[in-house]
């Protein structure tokens, strides 16, 4: 299957609110599928000083409530890409010529983080919940509070080649 792109923040959201309704008997009491934070969306990718012992790998259908976790130091803690700090190449994500669409999920086996997540560098851009504001910003601000104001702008991570402008693992601003 492909990715989804040119959708909204907006339209984003909306979809993890129809899957909360749609997994509410899978998901543990007071879980909500959402579009996450930056902060959230760069642990998922990188991984935070302890990562799982083996990937997490569970489908809405099969997730358990009782998952026990093995947590081990991780290796890289400060690793620029999820597959670690090896280079960028045509073999891990959509990168250069090579590809003129997005590439469907799974093209791209050795892209994955630290707790299973596949392909989040390289081909689409994915949205996150945080508002876009100058570096170096406040670590308990309003980063993450999208009722401030009606012009907001939103972090996007992960990049690829269909995003403008096309800069991986860097933020840029994306209207709502």
């Amino acid at each position: 299957e492909f990715p989804v792109i040119g959708i909204s923040l907006f339209e984003a959201t909306a979809y993890c609110h129809w899957l909360t309704q749609k997994y509410s008997q899978q998901l543990p009491p007071n879980y909500v599928v959402r579009v996450p934070t930056e902060a959230e969306w760069e642990k998922a990718a990188k991984g935070g000083l302890q990562i799982p012992n083996v990937p997490i790998l569970q489908t809405i259908e099969s997730l358990s409530h009782q998952s026990q976790v093995e947590f081990v130091e991780n290796p890289l803690p400060k690793r620029p890409f999820p597959w670690g700090d090896g280079p960028l190449t045509s073999e891990l994500a959509v990168y250069g010529d090579d590809h003129d669409l997005p590439s469907p999920v799974g093209t791209f086996p050795e892209n994955v983080s630290p707790y299973g997540c596949i392909e989040m560098s390289g081909n689409v851009s994915e949205w996150t919940k945080t508002l876009l504001t100058p570096y170096p910003y406040e670590v308990w601000g309003y980063r993450d509070c999208a009722w401030l104001s009606t012009v907001q702008f939103f972090v996007c991570r992960g990049g690829g080649l269909y995003d403008e402008p096309h800069e991986l693992h860097i933020s840029w601003r994306a209207g709502f």
